[in-house]
């Protein structure tokens, strides 16, 4: 007896709580997304990868670098403690880690005392 009614309460659910409509896609010319949380809507900025000043890691070489400038796909780089620049691929860069950016720092900083700078 109880499946019928079962049924009917799930049929009247389904009739009158229809399902959510899908989110449209993100808009990537937009510099800030709209997120929902629970105080209500927030506008959060995109990641628009590495900015200028902050440091990443070249995977294709294997050296960590700041960025000087972005151009398209391609960042233009410095090693930390100066020297000639190069360029590198977006997609062959992952931002550089806590550890890594602290120790490319000190080599720059002992490099200078050592050298007078």
């Amino acid at each position: 007896m109880t499946k019928p009614i079962v049924r009917a309460l799930l049929w009247f659910r389904a009739l009158f709580n229809p399902p959510a409509p899908a989110a449209p896609a993100p808009c990537a010319a937009h510099p800030f997304a709209l997120t929902f949380g629970a105080h209500g809507f927030n506008l959060v900025p995109r990641d628009t990868g590495p900015s200028a000043g902050s440091y990443v890691v070249d995977t294709e070489r294997d050296l960590i670098g700041q960025v000087m400038g972005v151009n398209g796909a391609r960042l233009r780089l410095r090693p930390p403690a100066g020297g000639r620049t190069w360029e590198a691929e977006a997609q062959n860069v992952r931002p550089a880690t806590g550890a890594e950016e602290l120790s490319a720092k000190v080599r720059a900083v002992n490099g200078w005392r050592r050298w007078g700078r």
